[in-house]
Formats: C-alpha cells, sequence, structure tokens
C-alpha cells in the first residue's frame, strides 16, 4: 500500500537500503508485480521510526530548547521543525495540524530498542508555551 507522511520517503529506504516504494508503486500500478515476497520485515537490515513533537497545550512558543541536542544524536537521521519562536499553537479543530512544532526521524540497529530511542530524542526537547 501507499504509505502516509514518512513512510515511503524515509522510514522504509532506511530499514532496508535498496528497496524505493515509489518505485515499486510505479511497477504496480503498470500491472507488474515487482515483490517476490509478501513480507521482508524479517529482511530489514535496521529498524526506523518517526515521531512528533506535539505542543503541550495552545498559545505562543515562548522557547523551544534541545533540538542541536537531537540534530547531534547518532540515532537521528532527520528533524524537520515546522514552528519556532513566536509561533501560534491552536488546535485541530482550528488549524489541522497546527500543534506539531516538528517531526524526528530516527534509526538504529536490529538489536536496539528503537521506541526507547525515539522517546529519548523527543524529550530532548523542551517547548514552552504561553
Amino acid at each position: 500500500r501507499l504509505g502516509g507522511e514518512m513512510i515511503n520517503a524515509y522510514l522504509i529506504p532506511l530499514a532496508q537500503p535498496g528497496i524505493n516504494p515509489y518505485e515499486i508503486l510505479i511497477e504496480v500500478v503498470q500491472g507488474r508485480l515487482p515483490l517476490l515476497e509478501k513480507d521482508y520485515t524479517e529482511k530489514f537490515v535496521s529498524k526506523a521510526a518517526s515521531r512528533v513533537i506535539i505542543s503541550p497545550k495552545t498559545g505562543i512558543i515562548s522557547s523551544v530548547e534541545g533540538i542541536e541536542k537531537v540534530f547531534c544524536n547518532s540515532y537521528c537521521r532527520y528533524f524537520f521543525q515546522r514552528y519556532g519562536i513566536g509561533d501560534e499553537m491552536v488546535g485541530a479543530d482550528v488549524k489541522f495540524k497546527n500543534q506539531e512544532i516538528g517531526y524526528i526521524i530516527a534509526q538504529c540497529n536490529n538489536s536496539e530498542d528503537i521506541e526507547k530511542i525515539v522517546l529519548n530524542l523527543v524529550n530532548k526537547i523542551k517547548l514552552i508555551v504561553q
């Protein structure tokens, strides 16, 4: 299936280099079946995950700290910041995805706990919203 947001662009290629979900999708749409197996998860060479940094409440962002700690962490592959100091956070009923400060994408070896790693990265970001 066609994944959402970061699945095809980042997570699958990090977990299994050489698999390009967009090329596979084009093959499938053209009536060809490019995949030999139904499940490739056991063949992944690493783990990858993404998490959204959410504003703790509505209001104006007065401080964002810890981004440099995330960027310098060896597990971090990408960090996309959507909002920063001075931006107003409102509820999803007012503006969709407005409380999403940014996105972290991490990668680790198969033997490591990707959930723990991502949580550690998320916890490095400190926001003050007033």
